[in-house]
């Protein structure tokens, strides 16, 4: 690269917005967070479930990540199907999705609040925090208060 050039001592415009780089689970608590990215895939094992990346919205730790994978069918067990199906059926609800999901797309740019605990680290990986549940808005009338969407999520790969 000829024309390549940059100065590792130069002031980096926007640097402010990055964050601490904490990457040290947040306290287990109640946040507001977004859907940001999906990714269907299939399991080795022949399952299928969604991979979702999750932004913090609001309040000391907005711009943190979370990451979440939700089983959506399991080949030999039941209760762990039974279970993502569970937490994928909250997580619409938290988001104010009613009907059929045909995209997880239509997950995405929705505010939402959700219940973080913290999982302890295991096989070499470090603790990191975890959905243990997604919470619905109060409903009103009978009705869910519908949330709204924003502008700044993504999906990729095909919808199992």
């Amino acid at each position: 690269m000829s024309n390549f050039f940059f100065d590792p001592g130069a002031e980096i415009e926007g640097e402010d917005q990055l964050g601490s780089g904490d990457f040290q689970p947040m306290p287990p608590g109640v946040y507001r967070l977004e859907v940001e990215a999906t990714e269907p895939k299939r399991t080795k094992a022949g399952g299928s479930g969604l991979n979702l990346t999750m932004r913090v919205v609001s309040g000391e730790h907005a711009g943190r990540k979370v990451w979440q994978w939700i089983n959506i069918t399991h080949p030999t067990s039941v209760k762990a199907a039974a279970i993502g199906q569970r937490e994928m059926r909250d997580l619409c609800r938290a988001v104010g999705h009613t009907g059929p999901l045909r995209s997880p797309d239509d997950l995405c740019g929705i505010p939402f609040t959700a219940e973080l605990r913290i999982e302890p680290g295991r096989d070499g990986y470090e603790a990191r925090n975890r959905v243990r549940r997604f919470i619905a808005p109060k409903q009103e009338g009978g009705k869910y208060e519908a949330p709204q969407r924003s502008t700044s999520s993504t999906s990729g790969g095909s919808w199992v």
